[in-house]
Parts: structure tokens; sequence; C-alpha cells
């Protein structure tokens, strides 16, 4: 047992950085500017067929120069993904230090998502070996999907993290390209979009009070957190 957990390990770490480095490499080699873009027709009953990207939520391209987007706005994007996609399922797994929502994604494909809580089961009966007494539950956990955990901003000036995940989340719930098919298919992907969401808004809120001002762009001026600088 503890030797095929070394390997799968092995194999689920080569599978993710594959998809990370396939997903950065689509990004990097789109066009800088889409003038129009036309979306292929899929088969019908597929709830992701117009999956909502994140420039038309925000209104512009995530990352784009002069905007900073508020937490309630990534999250309001979550939740109508969500709602849009079979394969996307949001959590509020908390509440920030000062009450905003603290929220988890979970992506894999349609049949795994619908059985989120024997995933949940499964992973704890992992983590402890002392709750694995059978066989038959050995073999099961065997052939259980890897589940992976990705983190997004944790430092509140450092907002591309969550706007990247924004993105990553459209691409892997589409499932076009083949590494998203490839996670899809063998993993299920848990990401926190970031560890900080109070940072975004009072970096947010102080950019664009300081827009077209001469210190436009330049750090908050105060420590903001209520118990570390």
């Amino acid at each position: 047992m503890n030797q095929a957990n070394g390997l799968d390990s092995l194999k689920t770490h080569k599978l993710m950085s594959r998809v990370i480095i396939a997903f950065l490499t689509y990004v990097w080699c789109q066009p800088a500017v889409t003038v129009v873009a036309f979306e292929p027709q899929e088969a019908a009953g597929n709830r992701d067929t117009k999956l909502l990207n994140p420039t038309d939520h925000l209104g512009y391209i995530p990352g784009a120069d002069y905007h900073l987007v508020k937490w309630a706005t990534q999250v309001d994007y979550y939740k109508k993904v969500d709602a849009q996609s079979n394969r996307v399922q949001m959590f509020e797994i908390g509440k920030s230090v000062l009450g905003r929502p603290m929220v988890m994604v979970a992506i894999s494909d349609e049949s795994t998502i619908s059985r989120l809580e024997e995933v949940k089961k499964n992973q704890k009966l992992l983590s402890d070996p002392r709750l694995v007494t059978d066989r038959t539950t050995e073999e099961r956990l065997v052939g259980s999907k890897p589940v992976i955990l990705i983190t997004g901003t944790i430092h509140s000036s450092e907002t591309a993290a969550s706007y990247m995940l924004m993105e990553f989340v459209h691409e892997l719930a589409r499932g076009r390209e083949a590494w998203a098919k490839e996670a899809l298919q063998n993993l299920v992907v848990l990401i926190v979009p970031s560890m900080n969401p109070d940072g975004i808004d009072i970096v947010a809120d102080w950019y664009e009070k300081s827009k077209g001002k001469p210190w436009e762009g330049s750090g908050l001026p105060r420590l903001y957190h209520h118990y570390a600088g």
C-alpha cells in the first residue's frame, strides 16, 4: 500500500505539472487582443456550452491596466460558473477577519462532481491509514482520483494570482484543450482563489482613490491587518 501510494503520488505530481505547464503555454500563446471570437458548437445538453468567461463578466480582460477586481466580483464569477457548469461546484469554507466569504472551487468531470461527498470520505480515509481496515476499502482508495489543492493570492498587492485563477477555472471547466480534458478525467482540482480577501478589497479601494493622482499605484500608506502589520 505504501509503495503504491508513493508511485501514485509521483504520477499525480507529473500529471499536475503537465496540466499547469500546458495551461500557461495555452495562455501565453493567445493573441494579445482578440477582435472577434467565434465559439464552436458543442454537444446538445452540455451545460458548459456557453460558460461565462472572465472577460465578459468583468467587462475587461483580467489583469488589464487600471483595473483591480473587488472580491465580491470574483466570488460572483465563481457562483455563476457553478450555476452554469456541471463540472464546477463552489463552497464557502469560512469567513475572513473582516467577514468576507472564503471560497473554494471544486472542478472535475461531471460524474465526480456529483459524488463529492464520496471523494471527501476517501480523502479522510487516505489521511489516516488506521481507518482502512479491510481489503475492499483499500482497493476502492487505490482507484480513487487524486485531489489537488491550488491556492491563489496571499499578499494583497500581488493581485495577478486570483485573476489568473478565474481564467484557469474557465478553461479547465470548458475542457476543450487536451490538458484540461486530461485533468478533468484524472483529477479533482480544488481552488482557493485567495487566502486574503480583505487585502484584495483594501488594495483595490486604495487604488481607485489614487487614480489620476501623483501617487497612483503606490503602496497602501497604512497597516491594514487587525493582528499583523
